[in-house]
């Protein structure tokens, strides 16, 4: 049997892999001016994520009859961001030129979360995800995330706000970059312990 006892008699409730999608909101601010004194268009500069995809495998631990459960799960993911940075003209009547691009982050985590079934197979979950990042950019984050998930049994849909909490992206001239996301994800079991 595939049960056992792990951390104060919890023991393995499910296994398995969870597939997920999201919609980032960086938070960031821009300097009054370019190291040359060239002031930014605030209007048309601009840091838009376009799209996350991940995929991990996760643990659920819960003892026999409790409503409580504890998540602790791997995982990789992939975020797209679009960005756009213009000036204004200068008081000569000189147009400058901006620039525009995609910055593709690849990150990998370890996460673990506290969580409790309200009502049947609604449950809500609270946790931290470490995260490193390791390419386009190289930087660490520690996100808090809170989960709203319902159990169909074959498989647990979830909808979840994950907001960083360190400021590590740096990707110029975008200043104080904050990243968060919303993300819906799918967690289908392999294992399943039948109570």
């Amino acid at each position: 049997m595939l049960g056992f006892r792990v951390c104060d008699a919890q023991a393995v409730k499910s296994s398995g892999f969870v597939f997920s999608a999201g919609k980032g909101l960086p938070m960031y601010h821009l300097p009054a001016g370019s190291e040359l004194g060239i002031p930014f268009d605030v209007e048309s500069s601009y840091l838009k994520h376009s799209f996350s995809a991940g995929i991990g495998y996760r643990l659920r631990l819960q003892r026999n009859g409790s409503r409580f459960f504890t998540d602790v799960a791997l995982g990789a993911q992939y975020n797209r961001y679009q960005y756009n940075v213009g000036y204004l003209s200068g008081t000569d009547g000189v147009s400058y030129a901006g620039g525009n691009g995609n910055c593709n982050l690849l990150s990998f985590s370890a996460s673990v979360g506290a969580g409790y079934y309200l009502y049947k197979g609604l449950s809500l979950s609270v946790g931290l995800e470490p995260t490193y990042y390791v390419w386009d950019k190289t930087f660490f984050d520690l996100p808090a995330f809170i989960r709203l998930g319902y159990d169909f049994k074959s498989v647990k849909v979830a909808l979840a706000y994950r907001v960083g909490t360190l400021r590590n992206f740096h990707l110029a001239p975008f200043q104080g970059i904050h990243l968060s996301q919303w993300e819906l994800s799918v967690y289908v079991p392999l294992w399943r312990r039948n109570d």
